[in-house]
């Protein structure tokens, strides 16, 4: 039979301690009058009772549910068997089954910047419900790298006056401005250089940079080195650099080969019901020199070669593993 919190009644009462003496064991026994004990003289209708408590004081207090099973971890069996091509052969791997799974694992692989999607949902029935679940992410570059981001793949473009690379005093905003000025008035080498500057070196590079978006949540990670181990583990609440402590709060910016650049606090990822696609970026910091041409205190346009450094997708390879417990609603008790 189904029992709810309605069926249930609380009974107190009090009495008077002998301050004298300890309790060494309490007998407690029910004694139920005028009540229905059967529905039609057959079918015994039990009596449950729970939770006893003794409260010193004269005032009583209220209850909370207990948490223990609000939330219920699931766990599944896994028979490689299922899976596995036949006929084959196996060199002392056969498959096996796994009693008693409880935590997923899947192999990421990429080069560049990927989209990682990650199934999220109950082994042996889809239809079970899977609350949001903390992911734990361990990758290993192949290469160095001077910036990591992760990021869940849902964001917007930053306002053009917060992208990093469109601040005033920066390459962008100077060869732009020298770009409209020879558009107007400029001529001969100088208006064939600024334009090239503008259209097909800075332009391409920094317009739509992808550090200007910004995700739903994201990790940063400084550089580090070729075949670091980096976890961000989203279930312990803790990220690291070869056993290093990454910090998570307090944090706004990340010093880049000297440049400091700016981020909002990290976020650990989650994975609701169903799939959640995850963005990886390496990042390696660039240096780049044009030729431009600046003004003299005469007038005169002279060249002048200018050096600036920008983050770029250089293409590094990755390995490494997502991993996740899964949980559904529990039940609570009284």
């Amino acid at each position: 039979m189904a029992i709810n919190i309605d069926d249930w009644i609380r009974f107190h009462g009090t009495f008077e301690a002998d301050p004298e003496r300890k309790v060494s064991k309490v007998d407690f026994q029910v004694e139920a009058k005028d009540a229905v004990s059967s529905t039609n003289g057959v079918d015994r209708v039990p009596i449950y009772f729970t939770d006893i408590q003794f409260q010193a004081g004269n005032a009583l207090s209220g209850w909370t549910p207990n948490t223990k099973e609000m939330l219920k971890r699931l766990s599944w069996n896994h028979d490689e068997n299922k899976e596995a091509a036949t006929p084959n052969r196996f060199e002392g791997y056969p498959p096996q089954v796994y009693q008693n799974v409880q935590k997923r694992w899947y192999n990421v692989l990429g080069r560049g910047h990927r989209v990682i999607v990650v199934p999220n949902y109950f082994p042996e029935d889809w239809d079970v419900p899977i609350l949001p679940t903390g992911l734990d992410l361990t990758l290993y570059p192949k290469e160095d790298y001077d910036l990591l981001r992760v990021s869940t793949n849902a964001g917007v473009w930053l306002p053009e006056e917060e992208q990093w690379y469109k601040q005033e005093g920066g390459i962008y905003q100077e060869i732009k401005q020298k770009y409209e000025e020879v558009i107007r008035y400029g001529e001969g080498e100088r208006r064939k250089i600024e334009i090239n500057n503008w259209e097909n070196i800075v332009k391409p590079l920094l317009d739509e940079h992808p550090l200007h978006r910004r995700y739903t949540r994201e990790f940063f990670v400084d550089g580090n080195k070729a075949g670091s181990e980096i976890k961000i583990h989203a279930t312990t609440r803790t990220a690291t650099v070869n056993g290093q402590e990454v910090r998570i709060v307090g944090e706004d910016s990340i010093n880049v080969n000297g440049t400091n650049f700016p981020i909002d606090r990290k976020k650990f990822l989650l994975a609701p019901k169903g799939t959640v696609a995850i963005r990886i970026e390496f990042y390696k910091q660039r240096e780049r020199t044009i030729t431009t041409y600046d003004q003299d205190s005469n007038g005169y346009y002279y060249p002048i070669d200018k050096t600036f450094k920008y983050l770029e997708d250089a293409g590094i390879g990755f390995h490494g593993t997502v991993s996740f417990y899964q949980w559904t609603y529990g039940r609570s008790y009284i």
